[in-house]
């Protein structure tokens, strides 16, 4: 293959894999690359997908570029990594056509984490007119880009102002404030974000001894919920829970197996201090997939009860949740295994050598409400306001008659009763379904050119 034509197909490969998250659209562009005639509709369609795919697999796989890179070791390695990714990530989207939308289990309970649609028996409907759109993007400041691309992304970030509570963005609790440029001394993202503190939970043995793969499960599922409740601004409803099924248990060896099974994928690891603080004050607790648990520091470590025993002298996973200076140096603010804090020095360990952080594009996409039913508006439009909607405490909507009757579809016995009896339900950005609120419906009145006006007020705090 010609290294011009290569260079355009992996490019467009890594654009889609690396870059956006797992779902059907971005689904048909990574097909469409390999079959550029492909429709839409073909991606629902399962042989057809299939025979896409195949496509694409032939296009990329490493053994129809070993003998034009004979002796470039680099570049085969990049393009045997990137159809690994490509498998992966395609396993991971053909798992969500399967359902609604990623689900997890209620975070009332610690079952076993699945792709299912909520189980509630109320909460079932069909959307009626209206595809999925997306949002616009407007540019962040160079800092939290560069920060973005070194950590694990270089997709266009969403303006976090935009649509996230002005207190996931800027940090003014305690004696410290800080703007996107600066880095305080001291920060815990815990105290900034207390609703993230019903997510760590420890192992249900008593002995904090578990096995690695167990211990991947519950480091990776922590800190996807601790950024989930982060992204949506309140404590979660629903919540990756460690696997009970043996074959998911035995087949996923690290955190980032984990994390790709649930379709986050680290572009790469932030290993700078720098970036790791940067990356914890916007977007919550990361995971340190580097930090040694040595023999010595076991024994002598009065925090020896807060790990997995059976990872003496091995990779132990841990959160990190902030950093504080303090006159013996600056370390960093940890939970391993059980959850409790402690604190280890920020060049001790390996502990920054190797950083993870699930990436915000997919994580605003997952719906972290437990509770239905839900409605689906594409809220920057209908709302035209740069103000995030989720702190509003009342709201008029314009919407369509077909969204009216969408969400008349889902009130038990029409919107007079709904207002009268002050039913609630769950209003979510379609785009970015972290993005939602519980609301009572208070009026409906006819609007300007066939629309409808809604006024509801918010049903739940937006803290707790």
């Amino acid at each position: 293959m010609d290294k011009k034509f290569r260079d355009i197909i992996f490019s467009q490969v890594e654009s889609v894999v690396y870059d956006k998250p797992p779902g059907r659209e971005s689904l048909y562009e990574l097909l469409k690359i390999a079959t550029p005639d492909l429709k839409i509709h073909a991606v629902d369609n399962t042989s057809q997908r299939e025979h896409a795919y195949k496509a694409l697999k032939i296009l990329i796989h490493p053994d129809k570029h070993a003998k034009s890179l004979k002796g470039d070791r680099t570049e085969m390695h990049r393009i045997t990594a990137i159809f690994q990714e490509t498998s992966g990530y395609y396993n991971t989207c053909c798992a969500r056509l399967a359902v609604e939308s990623p689900g997890m289990s209620s975070n009332n309970s610690l079952g076993e984490t699945t792709w299912r649609t909520n189980d509630v028996s109320k909460a079932t409907y069909k959307t009626k007119g209206g595809g999925r759109g997306g949002g616009q993007t407007v540019k962040t400041s160079d800092r939290t880009r560069a920060a973005a691309n070194h950590g694990y992304d270089t997709a266009e970030f969403s303006n976090k102002r935009d649509f996230r509570p002005p207190s996931v963005v800027n940090v003014n609790a305690g004696n410290f404030f800080f703007d996107d440029e600066e880095i305080p001394a001291s920060f815990d993202a815990t105290e900034q974000w207390p609703f993230m503190s019903n997510m760590v939970k420890g192992p249900s043995n008593p002995d904090g001894s578990v096995s690695n793969n167990e211990l991947a499960w519950i480091m990776a599922c922590r800190v996807l919920n601790m950024r989930g409740a982060v992204v949506h601004g309140q404590a979660i409803g629903r919540a990756y829970q460690v696997s009970k099924k043996s074959n998911e248990l035995d087949k996923y060896h690290s955190v980032d197996e984990v994390l790709r099974h649930f379709g986050f994928v680290c572009r790469s690891r932030l290993r700078n201090i720098d970036d790791i603080k940067a990356e914890i004050k916007d977007n919550g607790p990361v995971v340190s997939v580097s930090f040694q648990l040595t023999r010595s520091f076991f024994k002598a470590s009065k925090y020896a009860n807060l790990f997995s025993h059976k990872q003496i002298d091995k990779i132990h996973p841990v959160i990190i949740v902030g950093w504080n200076m303090t006159s013996t140096g600056e370390l960093w603010r940890v939970q391993a295994l059980t959850g409790e804090p402690f604190e280890v020095g920020t060049g001790q360990f390996g502990i920054s050598d190797s950083v993870l952080a699930p990436p915000l594009p997919t994580l605003e996409t997952i719906p972290w409400q437990s509770q239905g039913p839900y409605l689906d508006l594409n809220m920057p439009s209908v709302l035209g306001l740069s103000k995030d909607w989720r702190e509003l405490r009342h709201m008029s909507i314009s919407i369509s008659a077909t969204e009216l009757e969408t969400m008349v579809s889902l009130l038990n016995g029409g919107f007079q009763k709904a207002i009268k009896e002050k039913q609630t339900i769950v209003i979510r950005d379609k785009n970015k379904k972290a993005y939602s609120r519980r609301y009572t419906l208070r009026e409906v009145t006819m609007g300007d050119g066939g629309k409808w006006k809604i006024s509801v007020s918010q049903a739940e705090p937006t803290r707790t």
